[in-house]
């Protein structure tokens, strides 16, 4: 007689499915976070998404198909996300086509979700791609190139020239993404003739790309988007921050200290690491009419100085009393950004720190966490500070050492696992302490 089958508990894939699909999107937040370090990331929201979908690989095929074939179709973008992994990962079935054969009629919401699943699945067969590459919409081509541009270097060499011919835009953004990681030089070229566009996204990756790679031509660009609208000039700001030229970041000082700065010059000046902007930061956290901006420059200040904005340096949490005001049904509700977690400074308390401290910063030096700047200190700021703060350290980085002898500059997929980051950094962590000490210098090489 055989065996019965044992009951499948759906209750249980149902929530797994329900938790992977809120921890998708919370994983997302937390790789853009002003309180989030690379390590927290890891073994909070990682941690927990990923044993969320490995349960639902251990569904196997019933679960497939009663839970995750529906959710595909769905409207709820991280459950659409989280079971596109699960499918591209399972191991009893195919169902690679069935995610993939998604995507060219999808909104383009969904179109992103499922992209997003393609790039992190690692069992995702994306040779399967290929014929989307040459027959789908520009912003699909786009994101075939950037799904291949990790995995598969050589395929990319090989269709960088047609995607920077093609004049479509999203396709020459993921070309010059492409460039960034593939980090040769004899495609610069390309570089130079996409900083002419007239697409923003296109100019903003040249941008990126060509202060990677140490281009001088890139800091003028990088100009004109910091003293632009506000949507665009966070980067651009915080990269100007890091410029080899000191009245560049005197220009990022001078933003913060306008009347209404917006925060994001406050945010830049913690990549600018000089005890002039320390001294900027400490005085906008004692605007006691904004405490966003107290908020902002605490935390760019911790980034100089390696300062903790906790314990006795912070004040108490508020929490909201029973006469606080209440959301109605018809509002929306409120929006709720990552600086509003971050501790407000006890602005005595942290005067009074920066007092005794400052005189063990020298004038004209630039610090990262405490610590003089070099490669070494700029890889531990992008390990150990907020994860906000990644993209324009792994720039800083990588162009301090790009025109450098016998040094490979460190290859960080910023949209991967942050374990992945972690351990794609790992290699530099022997090889940076032994490189010369260099601050802003090989910014302009």
């Amino acid at each position: 007689m055989a065996p019965l089958a044992r009951p499948i508990p759906w209750d249980i894939y149902e929530e797994h499915l329900n938790e992977a699909a809120w921890l998708w999107g919370n994983w997302e937040e937390a790789l853009d976070s002003a309180v989030y370090a690379l390590g927290d990331v890891v073994v909070g929201p990682e941690e927990r998404l990923l044993a969320h979908l490995d349960g639902l690989v251990l569904g196997g095929q019933p679960v497939a198909q009663k839970l995750l074939v529906p959710a595909l179709s769905g409207d709820d973008l991280g459950g659409m996300a989280a079971a596109a992994w699960v499918l591209l990962q399972a191991e009893d079935a195919d169902h690679q086509d069935a995610v993939m054969g998604m995507l060219p009629s999808a909104p383009p919401p969904a179109q992103a979700a499922i992209g997003r699943a393609l790039y992190l699945a690692p069992r995702a067969d994306i040779s399967r791609l290929i014929p989307l590459w040459f027959e789908g919409a520009p912003h699909l081509r786009a994101m075939v190139l950037d799904i291949f541009g990790t995995r598969e270097p050589d395929w990319v060499r090989e269709h960088i020239d047609p995607a920077m011919r093609s004049g479509q835009p999203p396709l020459v953004a993921a070309g010059l993404r492409a460039i960034r990681y593939l980090r040769e030089r004899t495609l610069l070229d390309w570089v130079t003739v996409a900083s002419q566009s007239d697409d923003i996204e296109v100019r903003l990756e040249a941008m990126r790309t060509g202060l990677s790679f140490a281009v001088k031509a890139a800091w003028d660009e990088c100009r004109i988007f910091a003293g632009g609208s506000a949507d665009l000039s966070r980067l651009s700001l915080g990269l100007l921050a890091t410029s080899p030229d000191p009245s560049d970041r005197a220009f990022v000082r001078g933003k913060a200290q306008n009347a209404d700065p917006g925060l994001h010059a406050l945010w830049a000046l913690g990549f600018a690491g000089d005890v002039d902007s320390a001294d900027v930061l400490v005085q906008a956290m004692a605007d006691d009419k904004n405490d966003k901006k107290a908020r902002v420059a605490g935390e760019a200040f911790s980034a100089i100085t390696g300062l903790a904005i906790a314990g006795e340096m912070a004040k108490p949490g508020v929490t909201q009393g029973p006469d606080a005001p209440e959301v109605g049904d018809e509002e929306p509700p409120p929006t709720v950004r990552t600086e509003d977690s971050l501790p407000e400074p006890l602005v005595e308390k942290v005067k009074k720190w920066w007092d005794k401290a400052r005189r063990q910063f020298f004038p004209g030096a630039r610090y990262a966490g405490g610590q003089p700047r070099s490669p070494a200190t700029l890889r531990n700021a992008f390990t150990g500070g907020a994860t906000w703060r990644r993209e324009v350290f792994l720039l800083e980085l990588v162009a301090s050492v790009a025109n450098l002898p016998k040094v490979n500059p460190p290859k960080v997929d910023l949209k991967g696992w942050a374990r992945e980051q972690l351990s794609q950094l790992e290699p530099a962590k022997a090889a940076l302490p032994g490189v010369p000490r260099v601050a802003t210098m090989a910014w302009g090489a």
